[in-house]
């Protein structure tokens, strides 16, 4: 209410007509009452919209088993054919991605929704895949496609080493009959590993495995290549390279800067740094906690803000207790719903991701998307997204102050500087749609 309280001064030239006052009060009830009946509706929407394309997908499945009854469960769980069966297949493709981290990343709904085929693109496990592969044992066949994206579900809730290469071993045998039935596997790698994985030998030799398996390899960019293969190797003849789309219009975007500093608590005047993502340790919060406080002891004007759910090792209190007194800073230590990220962003000049080590960031394109620039650690693939002085600083990883430099370098440019990174921000995601993206992955086996 930090905007009606300053319209209450100004009001007849600061003397207070209640009548007016009370109205005013009334239509700014309403207008709060109004926005959050609009982003309600956009969530239900959202949720019934990715309801509709996972019914699309199980009704296809039902056709495609109503038409070949006689295949029973015990046949559908053999364990291995030895040869792809010569069908003739038709145009159309089952597309099944794996995992499905749809409710809480938008990746993979917005290839679903921009795929302009008629293939069917749903969520499935590699069971599933073999299942609806075999149960096409007619004239015509649909192209079946496993499209993995993270790899860290597949041993990473294993109680200990034996359980994990038995888990890897499993899903690289069922990948093999998938293949092997007439499939094609295509995987995007998101991470070289995954993040605090308690079993990376096992995690090596698995993608190790798949990358052999894989029809098709995706990466975001040329740089990852090198990333990738210091962790395991890479046909590279398999590899394309289709950079990561925008989220420009996927979340809400309305608010101006002033009505979410209001709402934050921020001045007009402050140099305000964020973050936003999952709390974790290798995407140095402490550092930044760190470089925030030796630059704000000659800067009192600035902010940051770091908004999200703490991971393991990480609980809540974590962060809180790494910010003790430093002064300055807000956290908001859970979970933004997808309508609040306006918020922090627009009220933001600059977003920080001090990374420690780094192959794809969402995060990165987020904010560019929202028009804001970029602090960003030379390493893996963000220098290719964030170009230095351009959308965004891109500093020394290797330097212990680089950070501290950067905020310091970020502080000292003026305004009408900060205005043109903004422009520079949005306009270097421009091109990079998820259209782009699906036909890529997909073409040339897909129809």
């Amino acid at each position: 209410m930090d905007d009606l309280n300053l319209m209450k001064t100004v009001v007849h030239g600061g003397v207070i007509d209640q009548a007016q006052l009370a109205a005013l009060e009334t239509r700014v009830s309403e207008v709060v009452a109004q926005q959050q009946v609009l982003t309600d509706f956009q969530v239900e929407m959202v949720q019934l919209f990715k309801l509709l394309r996972t019914e699309q997908a199980r009704c296809f499945d039902a056709l495609c088993d109503a038409r070949h009854v006689g295949v029973t469960p015990s046949q559908q769980l053999l364990p291995q054919d030895t040869a792809p069966v010569p069908l003739p297949t038709s145009n159309a493709a089952r597309i099944h991605f794996f995992p499905d981290y749809g409710a809480a990343n938008p990746y993979q709904p917005l290839i679903q929704v921009s795929f302009p085929d008629e293939s069917t693109i749903g969520p499935g496990t590699i069971d599933q895949a073999i299942a609806a592969l075999r149960a096409e044992r007619g004239s015509v066949r649909r192209k079946h496609i496993f499209h993995l994206h993270w790899t860290n579900t597949i041993v990473a809730y294993a109680p200990n080493h034996a359980v994990a290469e038995t888990l890897k071993d499993a899903f690289i045998s069922k990948l093999r009959t998938f293949r092997s039935l007439g499939g094609f596997v295509i995987w995007t790698i998101h991470n070289a590993l995954s993040h605090e994985s308690p079993y990376l030998a096992v995690e090596r030799a698995l993608s190790t495995e798949i990358a052999a398996c894989s029809d098709r390899i995706h990466l975001h960019s040329a740089g990852a290549i090198q990333v990738v293969q210091e962790e395991f190797p890479l046909p590279e003849d398999r590899v394309v390279i289709l950079p990561h789309p925008n989220y420009v219009g996927v979340y809400q975007n309305f608010v101006s800067e002033a009505t979410a500093r209001a709402r934050l608590g921020l001045a007009e005047s402050d140099i305000v740094f964020s973050f936003i993502g999952m709390l974790r340790p290798y995407k140095g919060i402490q550092p930044l906690i760190e470089a925030f406080r030796l630059i704000r002891m000659k800067h009192p004007s600035i902010r940051l803000v770091i908004a999200g759910q703490p991971m393991p090792p990480y609980v809540p209190g974590t962060v809180a207790q790494m910010a003790g007194n430093v002064p300055g800073i807000t956290l908001i230590e859970r979970r933004l719903g997808d309508a609040e990220l306006q918020w922090i962003f627009n009220a933001s000049d600059f977003a920080v991701l001090p990374y420690s080590r780094i192959l794809t960031s969402g995060s990165a394109l987020n904010a560019l998307s929202f028009s804001r620039p970029v602090i960003v650690p030379n390493l893996g693939v963000l220098p290719e997204t964030v170009h230095d002085g351009v959308n965004g600083i891109v500093y020394d990883a290797t330097t212990p102050a680089g950070l501290s430099k950067a905020l310091e370098r970020a502080v000292s440019l003026a305004a009408d500087e900060r205005q043109r990174m903004r422009q520079a921000a949005i306009e270097s995601v421009a091109g990079l749609t998820w259209r782009r993206l699906a036909e890529g992955l997909y073409t040339g086996i897909a129809g």
